[in-house]
């Protein structure tokens, strides 16, 4: 088996945790659902042949409640099987980050971007050029550079729900006013995305919600061959 790693810092802040402290019951739905949320993106990207897996070490800041958070993944290699594995088609941990949003400095964007950009604005379409997308709303606003997973993302009831419990849910009790994450801590220069209280029913899953893409290619063809029925030869 081989293993790749990420991690992941996760800040709730408000008054509430000002003494680092929060409520069992707010804490433990919230890391379940980050690590459904990671689960359900890796076998949507790589099927069976990978496990992820959400470690949480312990990590504070005064004022607030970190958690510092381990992905691991897991390449399945089954002896049995008479095959090379070729692990060059399979999305490591990084990239799976990045899709759902949760890596903030390679200049893509992720679901987490997407949810929060949109501020429950109803999506009109979205464009799929090479490994990009653009995505306009209702009132001809777009959003370039976005990951074309993310669409799938989007419309996966699972993922989203689960957002809802880990970013949502915790942010309309009352002391807690922010989520905040980043991939690497610098103490000298911190580089977190941040939702704020008022931001947090922009993850609220709603039903109904659901994007429609609009795929356009570029592609050479080559004519085979033609073939005509016969009265309109």
């Amino acid at each position: 088996m081989k293993n790749t790693e990420a991690n992941l810092y996760v800040v709730y802040d408000g008054s509430a945790l000002k003494n680092n402290k929060m409520d069992i019951r707010e804490l433990a739905p919230a890391l379940l659902a980050i690590a459904d949320v990671f689960e359900e993106a890796n076998r949507i990207l790589n099927k069976k042949d990978t496990k992820i897996s959400v470690k949480v070490k312990a990590s504070f800041e005064h004022g607030s409640f970190g958690i510092d958070l381990s992905t691991a993944q897991t390449f399945q290699i089954f002896s049995n099987f008479n095959f090379i594995f070729d692990d060059e088609n399979i999305l490591k941990t990084a990239a799976i980050m990045s899709m759902l949003g949760f890596n903030i400095k390679d200049g893509v964007k992720g679901l987490l971007h997407v949810i929060k950009w949109l501020k429950n604005r109803k999506i009109k379409k979205i464009e799929i050029k090479k490994n990009s997308a653009k995505i306009i709303t209702d009132d001809n606003d777009y959003i370039k550079n976005v990951e074309p997973k993310t669409v799938e993302f989007f419309n996966n009831v699972k993922i989203r729900k689960s957002l809802e419990q880990a970013i949502a849910k915790p942010l309309k009790s009352e002391g807690i006013e922010s989520f905040a994450f980043t991939d690497s801590i610098d103490k000298n220069n911190p580089n977190y995305f941040i939702i704020n209280k008022n931001e947090g029913n922009y993850f609220i899953f709603q039903e109904e919600e659901k994007i429609i893409s609009e795929k356009r290619y570029e592609a050479i063809l080559k004519i085979v061959s033609i073939s005509f029925i016969e009265k309109y030869k």
